[in-house]
């Protein structure tokens, strides 16, 4: 960042809207190619590839050695971060284009099915969901309890609805 000098480059098979993750020399990017891509920061060669069954536009979020991300398949994966092997499925009703946040073992993640969800980050079982009545395209945000999360109008697909705050689950 110094120089501003390249130092390598990754093509995959289509373009990236995901944000790259780096964690412990490894940077984790989804794909439209289908694929959550690890990839070492260093010398930028592939440690190894997870297929999804559609493009990947969520960003990666790692904790505690697992890789959360979602996919336009609609499905949530948890993926481990040193091998590339599933852990765990979560299944929604529409596209996951949302990053999921991860707080005190549970993910929370938004999907275009117009719900939000709370997950059990070990076990990928649903602990609750609410209906936000729009699709949800942002990251949730945890702070001091509460759940934030922004959807879209899907009449007006270009301005944003207001932003929610989720307790539990009882929207305020």
């Amino acid at each position: 960042a110094a120089t501003g000098d390249q130092g390598w480059t990754f093509e995959t098979d289509d373009w990236i809207q995901s944000s790259p993750t780096v964690v412990d020399g490894t940077v984790f990017v989804g794909s439209g190619d289908s694929h959550l891509h690890a990839i070492d920061a260093t010398t930028g060669e592939q440690e190894w590839v997870f297929e999804t069954g559609d493009s990947v536009f969520s960003s990666p979020t790692v904790v505690n050695g697992t890789v959360f991300v979602g996919s336009v398949d609609t499905n949530l994966y948890a993926v481990d971060a040193a091998t590339g092997d599933q852990e765990w499925i979560f299944e929604t009703a529409d596209s996951v284009l949302s990053s999921p946040t991860v707080v005190d073992g549970t993910v929370f993640v938004g999907s275009n099915d117009h719900h939000l969800y709370a997950v059990n980050a070990k076990t990928g079982d649903e602990l609750w969901a609410v209906e936000t009545g729009e699709a949800i395209y942002s990251s949730p945000t945890v702070a001091d309890g509460p759940v934030f999360v922004g959807r879209i109008a899907v009449s007006y697909p270009h301005r944003t609805t207001p932003t929610k705050r989720i307790d539990d689950t009882t929207v305020v």
